[in-house]
């Protein structure tokens, strides 16, 4: 049996799944305790980073890396101490996070809630244009307005924290650092003074 149907019906269907899509997408970002860097090409970075007690005394710290299956959904694999598989997918408000074995990675057993073994979600509180996300490897790593030495100097981050790469050119990257509160602020680094993504506590 043969069904037609009108092409007004055909294109409005077509419409409302890449809507849908394009709402289920995953995207650069920062996700509650989450990290979260979509290159163009599909790769995907992240970094978890939640703490309790007096002075942070206790913390759960990974590193996510994978690279996108569809628009909505990503192979990772999670990183401390070891490597354990999970994925990532896209959500109206944010991602879902499926980890089996979450809990295991260290200090996470009472800081990562047991749902993520089946998934839990992040809410998307900021969108961003990162490519990649990498950490600072000097003790103090200057922001420049512009990329050159005497483009002169905004702020600084320290050893470890985390910055989202917007851009390159030449020796320089343009990246983009948010703090714990929620402040955000962008410039130029020498691609010198960043390093790969590690799950070091800053």
């Amino acid at each position: 049996m043969k069904f037609n149907f009108p092409l007004f019906v055909v294109t409005a269907l077509l419409i409302s799944l890449n809507a849908y899509a394009e709402d289920h997408a995953l995207k650069s970002g920062v996700y509650e305790q989450l990290k979260l860097a979509v290159s163009s090409s599909g790769e995907v970075t992240g970094y978890y980073a939640d703490s309790m007690g007096d002075n942070a005394s206790q913390t759960c710290i990974f590193t996510l890396h994978g690279s996108r299956q569809s628009v909505g959904e990503a192979t990772i694999s999670a990183h401390s101490a070891q490597d354990y598989p999970g994925k990532l997918s896209g959500t109206d408000s944010g991602v879902m996070l499926t980890l089996p074995q979450g809990q295991q990675q260290p200090g996470c057993m009472n800081l990562l809630p047991p749902d993520v073994a089946t998934g839990i979600e992040f809410t998307r509180g900021l969108e961003t244009q990162w490519q990649t996300l990498a950490q600072a490897a000097a003790e103090k790593v200057y922001l420049h307005k512009s990329p050159a030495a005497d483009g002169g100097k905004k702020v600084w981050i320290i050893k470890n924290d985390v910055v989202g790469i917007i851009a390159k050119k030449e020796n320089w990257s343009q990246v983009q650092f948010v703090n714990d509160n929620g402040k955000s602020t962008i410039g130029w680094v020498e691609t010198s003074q960043l390093k790969t993504l590690t799950a070091a506590v800053r």
